[in-house]
Parts: C-alpha cells; sequence; structure tokens
C-alpha cells in the first residue's frame, strides 16, 4: 500500500519550481528592481533559492509584507490598492512573483494595478507559478 501512495505521489505531484524560477529572476533583475510576492508567504522558498545570488533588490508583499498583518496568506481588497500604488510609485521595474492567485488575489488586483502604471515587459510560467516583469516606458528586457 505505500508503495503504491509513493508511487502516486511521485507521478501526480508536481513541486512548485521556486528554484529555476529565483534562478530566471535573478539573471534578469539589475539593481533598485523590486520584487513584489501577491501571495505574502511565497517569498519564503523563493527566497531559499534567490538569497544565494546576492542581487541588489527589494522584496515587498501584496497585500502586505511576510508576516505584517498577522495573517500567512492575506488576501489582496480594494482597500489594499493606494498602499499598492504606493510601492510602485518611484518604480521603473517591478517583478511580480505570482502564485496562489486563486486564494490571495483571485480579482487580479495586484496584476491590475500593476498594468495601471507599467507595461507587461516579460511573462514566464514555471510550475505552480509565474513571474512577470513590468517597466515604465520601455518594453525591453535586456540587461545592461
Amino acid at each position: 500500500l505505500s508503495a503504491l501512495a509513493l508511487h502516486s505521489y511521485y507521478v501526480y505531484f508536481h513541486k512548485e519550481d521556486w528554484d529555476k524560477a529565483a534562478a530566471y529572476v535573478a539573471a534578469q533583475t539589475r539593481p533598485g528592481d523590486m520584487i513584489i510576492f501577491n501571495a505574502t508567504w511565497v517569498q519564503l522558498p523563493f527566497d531559499y533559492y534567490f538569497r544565494h545570488y546576492e542581487r541588489d533588490v527589494e522584496l515587498r508583499g501584496a497585500p502586505v509584507d511576510l508576516f505584517d498583518r498577522g495573517v500567512l496568506e492575506p488576501k489582496m481588497t480594494e482597500a489594499d490598492v493606494p498602499y499598492m500604488q504606493q510601492l510602485i510609485a518611484n518604480r521603473q521595474r517591478v517583478w511580480l512573483v505570482y502564485s496562489h492567485e486563486w486564494y490571495t488575489d483571485p480579482q487580479h488586483i495586484v496584476v491590475r494595478e500593476l498594468m495601471r502604471t507599467m507595461q507587461e515587459a516579460d511573462h514566464q510560467e514555471f510550475e505552480g507559478l509565474q513571474v512577470l516583469e513590468f517597466v515604465k516606458g520601455s518594453t525591453s528586457t535586456a540587461a545592461p
């Protein structure tokens, strides 16, 4: 019975690709970029891999930073929009690590607010998450 359970686990369970997503973002980010997490707790597995790259970027959560509200997965609401706008107001480039949005951002408020002031320049799909790049004034993703 346990062999059958293990077989099912390894065949049907798809591990989220935090390592690949972190490597991709690390290769693309520039000093001063911001990375936003729509599900604040997902910053933990992402940062586990990302911290090894020692990139000069700011990591923030939307609607709040990790553990700021005392809730592991706070949901994004319209009341959080002013905070989101303030967060990205002076940024030229923002990366969104978008995961578990069906629960934390079912109305896609985070993406909507980023698209109000920025252009989507890149969109990568990884198992269990997406990475979106938003820029002001240009869609170029070429590193300097």
